[in-house]
């Protein structure tokens, strides 16, 4: 498997993960709140973990996005599921990844700020970003290129 013109397969485990760290964000169904963590400080945690440096107004642009700009400072296990949901995708955002792992992006979402997460999400593929997400939701299929459908052992390619 490449990614960045590395066979990831071949390389040490430690440069495996700084790849991997740097390069692919996941954001999972499962939403974890970190306690003792405000918003700012779960993203920011965020970029030192992948060791890139953004500016603020990055990922408060993404927050006002995505409708929740205000939770900056509000710590994370008093956040909505979909307001954490949308935090925790802008924390994905922020890593500037070459590829977004979503699963479930929009289940705790309501059409509006679903709506918003997918110009978001566009924009990052605009930026060069690739996208692969899993979802139940038909709607999603509207923003989406290409889906495969999976049914028990069975995937179709649409």
């Amino acid at each position: 498997m490449l990614l960045n013109e590395f066979n990831i397969s071949k390389t040490s485990v430690s440069t495996r993960q700084k790849l991997l760290r740097s390069d692919i964000s996941y954001v999972g169904q499962e939403l974890v709140a970190f306690p003792g963590l405000t918003v700012k400080e779960y993203l920011e945690f965020n970029l030192q973990i992948c060791k890139k440096e953004v500016n603020s107004a990055f990922y408060v642009g993404i927050l006002e996005s995505l409708g929740v700009e205000h939770t900056v400072n509000q710590m994370l296990n008093e956040l909505s599921k979909g307001q954490l949901q949308r935090v925790m995708i802008t924390g994905g955002l922020i890593r500037q990844p070459k590829l977004l792992l979503l699963d479930e992006p929009s289940s705790a979402l309501d059409s509006d700020s679903r709506d918003s997460l997918f110009r978001v999400i566009d924009d990052a593929v605009h930026e060069g970003t690739g996208v692969l997400m899993v979802s139940h939701d038909p709607v999603v299929e509207s923003f989406v290129d290409s889906v495969i459908t999976m049914e028990k052992d069975d995937a179709n390619h649409e």
